[in-house]
Order: structure tokens, then sequence, then C-alpha cells
């Protein structure tokens, strides 16, 4: 038994098969913003970049190594693009910080 089978689940049971909950954003909640890392060991940029066009929402792309790390003061750029997100999610928008 995996860890995972004893999470709760509230996806469609069919007998011999385990259906996924289908993401979703409701239609009158703010676009998400995904920020990822070209090269994150452990978070693959790949995963951010298909959760972000899974969700129609917006990418932030730092370029480096490691995780990307919000108001640490280790990167102006995504400082700035996350403020302006979280100040008006409406001015999100896909970019890629040096």
């Amino acid at each position: 038994m995996e860890d995972c089978d004893l999470w709760p689940f509230e996806g469609k049971v069919v007998p011999g098969k385990l259906l996924p909950v289908v993401l979703a954003r409701a239609g009158s909640a703010a676009r998400l913003l995904f920020v990822g890392t070209r090269h994150d060991p452990t978070t693959p940029l790949g995963n951010a970049e298909r959760m972000a066009k899974h969700m129609t929402s917006p990418l932030l792309i730092r370029e480096g190594d490691g995780h990307a790390v919000v108001f640490g003061d280790e990167n102006d750029c995504i400082d700035t693009e996350v403020g302006r997100y979280l100040n008006d999610p409406d001015s999100a928008r896909d970019k890629t910080c040096a």
C-alpha cells in the first residue's frame, strides 16, 4: 500500500479503476500565478508549465538553478512580478526573469 492510498479522495470510483479529480478553477476566481526555475532538480519546470497551461494561468520562470524563493532578496524580478500579481491578479503575464 502506498501512502497516497490513505489520502481522502473525491473522485469517481469504478471497480478496478480509479478516476482522478479533474483540476478546475472557478470562473470567478483570479488566475493562479505559477513560478518555476529553469534548472530546479526537485520540481521540474515542466510541471509548472503543464499546470499553468491546464489552469490557463501565467507562468513566471526564473533562469537558474535551485528553487525560486519569493521575497527572499534572491531575485528582484521575481519579487516584483509576484508583488504585482498580489496587488492586481489581472496584471499577471508569462515572463522570464534572469
